[in-house]
């Protein structure tokens, strides 16, 4: 499941030189902006997708279990707010 996270957010585009790090399902997207990051994860909130917006990055920590179908689902809504 990890490598499914990593590959479809190294797809997605997040504006300007954003950097993603994926640690088992431990993922930080860096924005390099902290206004940007909160607009990001207030988008993702409203859509229903919980992600936390720590300074400039923007968090997923996804349960261990998280099947296909809802991690498609988490990662489709991030990319509409994205």
């Amino acid at each position: 499941m990890s490598e499914y996270f990593r590959t479809r957010l190294a797809a997605m585009r997040f504006g300007g030189d954003a950097e993603v790090r994926v640690v088992g399902l431990a993922i930080g997207i860096d924005l390099h902006d902290e206004k940007a990051a909160e607009r990001l994860g207030e988008r993702c909130r409203r859509k229903g997708l919980l992600v936390s917006a720590e300074g400039e990055t923007v968090l997923l920590i996804p349960a261990l279990t998280i099947d296909a179908e809802t991690a498609r689902e988490g990662l489709d809504i991030l990319e509409a707010c994205a």
